[in-house]
């Protein structure tokens, strides 16, 4: 990652998101994503409102050090440490507890990534390109290979970019429930 997206987050970029269930349309959410000089930070509301999704992420230079992935209303939080090419993460979910250790690229996204990196390729999305990164899916404890895709026209107000597994065997059986659907960043408010 160059220091030039970095310097994209000095404004707030908003949008929505739907998560899709096999064929059927699932929940829709609405996100912001913001930097605050070393820090990203992203925030998820529901339907009604409500936050159901905080993250936050830390920089040392370029690269992304800690992730941070609290649920209030489901009692969950994880934190992922990065040292190297190895991410450790604590998983925390009510009362119970695991830690995992993952060997992983030095490319690997998280968190509120996603949006700014899918903001970043959009020009190649529209252009037709799928777009491929390993992203961390912190409270399944994995790095997954996910794949980019325009939906519809590539209309230059706002865009839909289809998110799932890159892998055919993990849409179909493992994260058939975590594919989705993004709708492109809105114009940035300042901040």
């Amino acid at each position: 990652m160059s220091g030039l997206p970095l310097l994209a987050f000095a404004f707030v970029l908003s949008g929505d998101a739907q998560v899709a269930a096999g064929t059927g349309e699932g929940p829709r959410f609405r996100f912001d994503v913001w930097r605050c000089q070393n820090e990203v930070h992203s925030r998820w509301r529901g339907g009604d409102g409500r936050v159901v999704a905080e993250e936050k992420l830390a920089f040392a230079g370029e690269r992304w050090v800690r992730y941070r992935l609290q649920r209030s209303t489901i009692a969950q939080d994880v934190v992922a440490t990065r040292e190297g090419d190895t991410l450790r993460l604590v998983i925390r979910n009510g009362d119970s507890r695991k830690q995992i250790t993952l060997a992983t690229t030095q490319t690997v996204l998280a968190g509120p990534m996603l949006v700014e990196h899918l903001s970043e390729k959009l020009p190649r999305l529209r252009a037709g390109t799928a777009v491929e990164f390993d992203y961390l899916v912190p409270d399944h404890g994995m790095v997954l290979r996910l794949r980019a895709t325009l939906e519809g026209g590539a209309r230059t107000a706002e865009s839909r970019v289809r998110v799932e597994a890159a892998s055919l065997l993990m849409r179909a059986f493992r994260l058939r429930s975590a594919t989705g659907s993004i709708a492109g960043a809105r114009s940035p408010r300042g901040k």
